[in-house]
């Protein structure tokens, strides 16, 4: 276990809490914290956005308000209000910038060794003692830059970013707005590029600072004289390139940019400002404007930042991690001075103090607020313990990854279910394990997967897709009973793993998370056709709608696209309806250029079933979002049963139709549950092994299907 900073989204409050380290991921790299850098900037931002009542909050961020309304249309005003709750009251990561020493290395990792001295940038890169970052997020130290410096290098790597996309030549005249840490950093830079530079601010102390630190002359905002000095200083043309690094909701400083650059000069934009543009100066200068997008090349880019997926070094010359090894390079070469610009360092114990700085509640001038991690590894516990384990027998239940869906829809049932006694919990990130251990009961929280299902009765697994066989398989071959959530794999040869290990006879039992054949409507249209003979017709309509390309469903090797990781529900809903496995499967699909076929969003899959029946689905994400998401046909011996998502249902019989409408939309996660419980209780899975497995071998064949445009036998 270790400590670390959090915020309450909901409250803005901070607090340094005891959690469970994070997960080493193959191509990642786990690292014991020196130093962290307080990004005075951004994180000030994320509180005072805490500290704001829900109204403001929303007044902030439109865009996420015209989501919940979407959501409460859909879901109802309940269910909406339990997840907006979950997600504000959910503590928040602070920190990006960090450094320390390598203690682990995962898989796929050159060029780091344990030991190693190095700086980590990003979302992963929190204020904590100890962190797991992706191997493109982490440079090594260079020989003789201390590792309070190296906590420096993201930040570092944003002011060099900003530099590069004003693409300055030697002997050029540049102005930097805005003179905190990032543009101090900045001004360094430039003068290292052999630019003169003159530094604009509103606070005198930082005017003063800044002609120690790169700036040849440095301006107030409210100078009468700040125009003609800039033109004296940049003789009489004005500024070759402005750089803004002023973090401000104010419009000035993009105005004062095109009033202060000269004609085709440029102006960058690194500091979140107001960019209400004026034209006038812009355009009669023929002023170019460019966004800087934080460290450089490969920031947003999942492939890059967590797949360790590099872009090559003859095209994309400087990414976010080649910008920080430069930062650092010119650190060691005394070309950067930071020990000036490092005005605080507390002990990470008093990380409230530094925040009470950037918050206002202390009155005292900053600029670098470095919090120091002292504690050593042999003080550090491995394992949060809660609760004492209950006297009496239970099913005792590990659970591995517990994202939104698995608190919202799984954990509550199983709460409820007095065989279930909650054991361990272990999820990516330490926070999310303990605040899911308090909120539901669970005796431990930590890291350890291992011990978590040696020490359980039972596993449920809710991570993302890429996860499930490996957890699975690990946990049965310890001769524990598994849920997984769909899918089970997300390649044909993790399922040939699953086969041969049912044939060794293993011992625990396998569910997978097919929860709407458990549904009480998809119940109760069952029992209507239950008496009519003969072979079945099913119909299914899923209007999905459209997810974004980087969304990670639609990670071939995460989420392994629509039709393995979400369309596998309706497959096997087809064979629960009728009861028999699917032989045949033809599937056509709208192509989407440049995607692989799995990624393909729009098909429609015909499956030819061992009784005759025949199963149709279309799955859309092209159609009206206000159409209801999932509508169900099946016919059988002069009966009918539609299932209108999962809302209601209409039963025709003798050309009568009886409607059975819920309070509330019900895609049977609570009977799943209930009926997984009974199954553990009797050494048994609800939903039997073979179905799984053909349900598994029908994605892969419809996938196959798409590509050669024709049908295809399920063995």
């Amino acid at each position: 276990m270790m400590r670390q900073i959090f915020q309450n989204y909901n409250t803005g409050e901070l607090k340094v809490l005891e959690v469970p380290a994070p997960q080493l991921k193959s191509g990642w790299v786990f690292v014991k914290n020196h130093y962290s850098l307080i990004s005075a900037g951004t994180e000030k931002t994320k509180i005072d956005m805490g500290r704001k009542n829900l109204l403001e909050k929303a007044r902030s961020r439109p865009d996420l308000v015209k989501k919940v309304i979407e959501k409460a249309k859909r879901e109802g005003l309940w269910r909406t209000w339990q997840t907006v709750s979950q997600r504000l009251n959910h503590p928040v990561a602070l920190g990006y910038s960090c450094a320390g020493v390598v203690t682990e290395v995962g898989d796929n990792v050159e060029g780091i060794r344990r030991g190693d001295l190095v700086a980590c940038g990003g979302e992963f890169a929190n204020h904590a003692e100890m962190v797991s970052v992706p191997k493109n997020l982490v440079v090594t130290l260079p020989a003789g830059v201390k590792t309070e410096h190296g906590a420096f290098a993201t930040i570092g790597a944003i002011a060099m970013q900003g530099v590069r996309q004003s693409d300055v030549r030697i002997g050029e005249k540049v102005v930097v707005i805005g003179l905190g840490l990032l543009g101090l950093l900045t001004a360094q830079i430039l003068r290292a590029s052999g630019c003169e530079v003159i530094g604009i601010d509103l606070d005198p102390e930082k005017i003063a600072m800044a002609k120690k630190n790169g700036c040849s002359s440095a301006f107030l905002v409210d100078d009468e004289n700040l125009e003609e000095g800039i033109l004296v200083a940049t003789d009489g043309y004005g500024a070759d390139a402005t750089i803004i690094t002023a973090g401000s909701t104010s419009n000035r400083p993009i105005e004062m940019a095109g009033e202060i650059t000269r004609e085709k000069g440029r102006v960058i934009v690194v500091g979140a400002v107001g960019m209400n543009v004026p034209r006038e100066p812009y355009y009669l200068k023929e002023i170019d404007l460019k966004i800087s997008r934080s460290y450089g090349p490969g920031r947003y880019d999942k492939a890059y930042e967590e797949k360790g997926q590099d872009y090559p070094f003859s095209y994309v010359r400087f990414t976010e991690q080649r910008n920080m090894r430069t930062f650092l390079e010119l650190v060691e070469g005394g070309r950067i001075d930071l020990d000036s610009l490092i005005t605080h360092i507390f002990p990470f114990e008093e990380a409230e103090k530094a925040y009470s700085l950037i918050g206002g509640e202390k009155k005292e001038q900053y600029l670098g607020i470095l919090l120091r991690y002292d504690r050593d590894d042999s003080q550090i516990p491995r394992r949060i313990d809660l609760y004492s384990p209950p006297m009496d027998r239970r099913i005792v239940l590990g659970v591995i990854g517990a994202g939104n869906y698995a608190s919202a829809n799984l954990l509550p049932h199983l709460k409820a279910n007095p065989s279930i006694c909650f054991g361990g919990i272990c999820t990516s990130t330490g926070m999310t394990a303990l605040e899911r251990a308090k909120t539901f009961g669970f005796q431990s929280a930590e890291s350890d997967v291992e011990r978590i299902c040696a020490e359980s009765d039972a596993i449920l697994i809710a991570t993302r897709h890429n996860d499930h066989a490996r957890y699975a398989l690990k946990a049965l071959r310890m001769g524990k009973s598994v849920f997984v959530e769909k899918p089970l794999v997300l390649k044909a040869e993790e399922l040939e793993e699953f086969i041969s290990l049912a044939n060794d006879g293993v011992k625990g039992t396998l569910m997978v998370g097919f929860n709407r054949r458990f549904s009480p409507l998809v119940a109760h249209v069952r029992e209507h056709l239950g008496s009519a003979g003969g072979p079945k017709q099913v119909l299914i309509r899923v209007n999905a709608g459209a997810i974004p390309k980087d969304h990670w469903i639609q990670d071939p090797d995460v989420g392994g696209g629509r039709l393995i990781g979400e369309a596998c529900h309706f497959i096997d809903l087809v064979v629960a309806f009728t009861g028999a496995s699917v032989e045949s499967v033809s599937a056509f699909a709208i192509p989407r250029r440049n995607q692989l076929p799995q990624l393909w969003d729009d098909f429609s899959i015909s499956l030819g079933m061992s009784d005759g029946s025949i199963g149709t689905i279309v799955y859309t994400s092209i159609g009206d979002t206000g159409l209801p998401k999932e509508y169900i046909e099946v016919y059988c011996g002069g009966k009918v049963g539609i299932i209108d998502d999962f809302g209601s249902a209409d039963i025709w019989s003798k050309g009568k139709r009886r409607k059975k409408k819920l309070s509330r939309q019900d895609k049977g996660q609570q009977c799943q549950m209930e009926a997984w419980v009974e199954g553990l209780k009797k050494g048994t899975s609800p939903i039997p092994f073979h179905e799984i497995v053909n349900v598994h071998k029908t994605c892969f064949m419809a996938v196959e299907s798409m590509k050669r445009r024709e049908a295809l036998r399920i063995e």
